[in-house]
């Protein structure tokens, strides 16, 4: 039943992905369940192959991946939200070893470094976890500084510099530092 429901939720994920003609309809959520690496070990569907297939063949030409899903909905810019999907993106598919991933990777890279810090601190977050993916010691710990820069007097992150610290932020902060070391 289990196998079946994956089937399945691969099945729509894709279709939607491929019916939104390339703008990264659903690619959010492909990056994130390709992160999650639930399928890995027990991949009957060709859920981990499929999906990172699905997620390199709707890379624009500059590199960057246009956001879909839930991201154009939280009240962020263009940019930054096409540079969060970039980086979710390069960061899903920084553990292959295939040299079209790294191909995908590399042109990602190249779209974000002439990219401005964010306004959230998940931007700031998801930088510091592509650097120690993909980037050298100074670069993680010039993020690693400008996250924790970002941490408010309570102790938490907000979703948005200046804000009031949420659950939600402090999460992705705290995870983005503990895999920064």
């Amino acid at each position: 039943c289990h196998m079946r429901f994956t089937a399945c939720l691969l099945y729509v994920l894709l279709k939607h992905a491929a019916r939104e003609k390339g703008d990264g309809g659903g690619l959010d959520t492909l990056g994130q369940l390709l992160l999650a690496g639930t399928y890995a070990v027990n991949d009957p569907a060709g859920f981990a192959e499929s999906t990172r297939l699905k997620i390199l063949e709707l890379q624009e030409a500059d590199g960057s991946w246009k956001p879909g899903g839930q991201l154009p909905r939280l009240n962020r810019g263009e940019p930054e939200g096409t540079e969060l999907t970039t980086m979710w993106a390069a960061f899903a598919l920084s553990g292959r070893k295939d040299a079209k991933s790294a191909g995908g990777v590399d042109r990602a890279l190249g779209y974000l470094k002439k990219a401005k810090p964010g306004e959230t601190s998940e931007w700031q977050a998801v930088r510091l976890l592509v650097a120690k993916a993909l980037g050298g010691p100074d670069e993680v710990g010039t993020f690693q500084q400008q996250l924790l820069g970002l941490q408010n007097a309570d102790g938490g992150w907000s979703w948005r510099k200046g804000g009031p610290s949420d659950a939600f932020a402090t999460g992705q902060a705290l995870y983005a530092l503990s895999v920064a070391g």
